[in-house]
């Protein structure tokens, strides 16, 4: 066997245990939420999780507007342990939670193990924040990874020939060298979505713009960290999340947590909508990510 050989036989190993790991991390996840869907009484609390990476706003987008056009739920609480995720994707849901309280809906966020960069954007738009005083936040920022592949396969003899309607089509393709050009145009793409995020912090948390410049280049705070810095209202665990969201909202007595029942799902039906995802994110270009990355040490 040659040594090119084995290379592309490790790149092949390499991409299956990829694909193994997302679809099983899939799986674990949808497989942990709950299925109550019951809603009666007044003093109704929807509770919406948004766990994992958030590259698909859809089912957190419909499930905070059936929560705030429903009379009978007084409040929502995001329940959120996210890294964040697709810039265009946390700006969805933050749009919608800003929707769903402008029209005098309460909601609170509740930031547990993790709720930074795109995570923390939505939070941002809610009534309160409440964040665990251990827990992992801030990363306002923005971050889109550029892999460059052309010298392996230079080595390995593979070329890619592209035809292109203008200079810019193919921007940042792993198969040609990343040029100036190209790192300037994306950085402006970059800089325009940070100030999109950073305006959303301003406008939410009402801190002084000048001090926010400081600490939004991307850094991390635990929970109480970004309570002495202003980008959360509170500390405290869940459960101070439903007290506190009860009193913005009037509710008196036991609360009642709503979770919207979640559609039964099978290992093949995981399988053949995950595939996609995995391969999307395997498929080289730039993704614009409102993204905590930590470097492995």
């Amino acid at each position: 066997m040659t040594k090119a050989d084995k290379i592309i036989g490790l790149i092949v190993i390499s991409f299956l245990i990829f694909v193994a790991i997302g679809l099983i991390s899939n799986l674990t996840v949808r497989s942990s939420r709950s299925n109550s869907e019951v809603i009666h009484g007044q003093g109704n609390i929807g509770v919406v999780e948004i766990e994992g990476l958030i590259l698909k706003p859809d089912r957190i987008c419909k499930e905070i507007d059936k929560f705030g056009k429903n009379k009978r739920v007084k409040a929502i609480i995001l329940k959120i342990n996210s890294p964040g995720g697709g810039a265009a994707a946390s700006w969805e849901v933050y749009r919608k939670v800003l929707e769903v309280k402008e029209k005098g809906k309460v909601i609170v966020s509740y930031i547990g193990s993790v709720g930074a960069s795109g995570a923390y954007y939505i939070s941002v738009a809610c009534n309160k924040i409440i964040a665990n005083p251990s827990g992992i936040t801030g990363s306002i920022g923005v971050i889109a990874d550029i892999p460059v592949v052309y010298k392996l396969l230079n080595r390995l003899g593979i070329s890619m020939e592209t035809v292109k309607s203008g200079k810019y089509k193919n921007i940042a393709s792993p198969y040609d060298e990343f040029t100036e050009d190209e790192k300037q145009l994306l950085q402006g793409v970059i800089d325009d979505l940070y100030t999109q995020f950073f305006q959303a912090v301003y406008e939410g948390r009402k801190i002084n713009k000048n001090y926010l410049n400081k600490i939004a280049d991307g850094r991390i705070f635990t929970g109480l960290q970004a309570f002495k810095a202003g980008l959360v209202d509170t500390i405290g665990t869940f459960d101070d999340a439903i007290e506190l969201t009860c009193k913005l909202a009037g509710i008196e007595g036991e609360p009642r947590l709503i979770y919207l029942k979640k559609k039964k799902v099978t290992l093949l039906d995981i399988l053949l909508s995950d595939i996609g995802d995995v391969f999307s994110r395997i498929y080289f270009y730039p993704r614009m990510n409102y993204l905590i990355k930590l470097r492995g040490r």
